[in-house]
């Protein structure tokens, strides 16, 4: 990961193995321009807490003109904090042209920016409201959430929000990032996927007054619908106003899924505050091995053929991780090498739509996207209808003369046609409901030019 600092923002460009996305900024769906999060903690110079905004861009959610040997983009950004009687309480714009110096960074949706901004507040509960305005292109971006401002002084100890980290910064001029010492950016996504990933975070305890006690501090990572997967305690004294705290815990055995971190600090038995805080696991496909195998199976099947998993399929469970990597390696390419590049694209694949395709605890590669996407790999073109106007029929495109409804659709649902040239298919896809439920229509095999 390369950082650099342009005009206090971060610039974080990761270059994967894979190239660029497949789908354009015209075509983006299940890929969110901006993404934000937020925490708050007690402010020492004011009877305010400091609530922390922070949001993530993505290359790909921009128009991009080129001047020149770069390309440039250039937005304006409005953060605004809503009151519970629906007044602004407060509000921050700020505008930016940037630019990258190749094509490929701007169709990625693994390189973005993220940034913060910082309001004081009383306690209370509030609406975050944020939009995005490309300026090259005046397309116009929205997302709210609600957030909760704890009285921190209230009681006797109490804690903040919890602030899940991306990584640490060495460079000593990012002010609103300083935390503890340290020059923290924040995980925006809360998304995890490397076997060997931790989970670190940032909080702050506080004590109203200080005063030596023998306290417990928890951390538990639970999963709904199975408990505790991990549970850690240690003994704190809390002798300062306030205790920055820096942590982690290890995601090697977590399968795929949403989590919850919870932290608590406790006298005895006694919880005297407590937080918690979301995040999602991608495919471990050592934990997947024992925890997910079915679906693990399920999944190959898109990718290979029913009679290529029936030795991996029969595997008894201590043989299956052998199995697995038997089965990668009858499939590598180029055995001479250290790389896979077929089980590398498989880990992409899966890895994409399940970031990208995953919608209301429907995981992506059960999605109809998802499903075509590991199948198939990247679309060679996308077609995208936003209004529902469009003839979405490949067979028909040339025709305008046609009467016929089920070849000419014109159903006013958004829809997105993937057209795969050396398979001769194409899948269209419409949101049915209007908020990112891409059903695939027929025909479902694609067969159509």
């Amino acid at each position: 990961m390369k950082t650099a600092l342009y005009l206090a923002l971060i610039l974080i460009t990761a270059t994967p193995s894979w190239g660029q996305n497949p789908l354009t900024k015209d075509s983006r769906v299940g890929i969110p321009p901006f993404e934000f999060d937020f925490a708050a903690f007690a402010d020492s110079a004011s009877n305010k807490n400091r609530l922390e905004v922070y949001y993530k861009l993505r290359n790909v959610g921009f128009s991009f003109v080129k001047k020149g040997s770069t390309y440039k983009a250039s937005y304006d950004l409005e953060t605004t904090i809503i009151g519970p009687d629906g007044r602004t309480v407060a509000s921050q714009h700020s505008s930016e042209e940037f630019s990258v110096p190749d094509y490929e960074q701007t169709q990625s949706a693994e390189s973005y920016r993220i940034n913060s901004n910082q309001f004081l507040v009383p306690p209370g509960t509030y609406e975050i409201k944020i939009q995005v305005t490309d300026k090259n292109s005046e397309e116009v971006s929205p997302a709210h959430r609600k957030v909760n401002v704890p009285n921190f002084k209230a009681a006797p100890i109490a804690m903040s929000h919890i602030e899940l980290i991306g990584a640490f910064a060495d460079t000593a001029e990012l002010e609103r990032f300083k935390k503890g010492g340290r020059t923290v950016i924040p995980s925006v996504s809360h998304f995890y996927g490397d076997p060997d990933s931790l989970l670190v975070f940032y909080f702050e305890l506080y004590a109203n007054p200080p005063e030596a006690k023998n306290l417990l501090l928890s951390y538990e990572i639970t999963q709904r619908y199975h408990g505790a997967w991990s549970k850690e305690t240690t003994s704190l004294n809390l002798e300062k106003p306030k205790t920055a705290f820096f942590a982690d815990l290890s995601l090697s055995q977590l399968p795929p899924g949403e989590y919850k971190l919870k932290i608590a600090v406790k006298e005895g038995k006694q919880d005297l505050d407590k937080q918690e805080v979301e995040f999602k696991m991608g495919w471990n496909w050592e934990a997947a091995l024992t925890h997910n195998f079915k679906e693990l199976i399920e999944i190959l099947r898109y990718f290979s053929r029913e009679k290529d998993l029936k030795t991996l399929e029969k595997a008894a469970p201590e043989k299956r991780l052998e199995a697995w990597n038997a089965f990668w390696a009858q499939r590598d390419p180029t055995p001479a090498s250290r790389q896979n590049e077929a089980k590398e694209e498989f880990d992409r694949r899966i890895r994409f739509v399940d970031s990208y395709f995953a919608h209301m605890g429907l995981p992506g590669w059960r999605s109809d996207m998802g499903k075509i996407y590991i199948r198939y790999g990247e679309p060679d073109q996308v077609d995208e209808d936003p209004s529902g106007q469009r003839n979405t029929n490949p067979n028909r495109v040339n025709d305008p003369y046609s009467t016929n409804v089920t070849e000419i659709r014109r159903t006013g649902h958004a829809s997105q046609t993937w057209y795969y040239f050396s398979y001769r298919r194409a899948f269209s896809f419409e949101d049915v409901t209007g908020n990112g439920s891409w059903v695939l229509k027929p025909p479902l095999d694609g067969r159509r030019f």
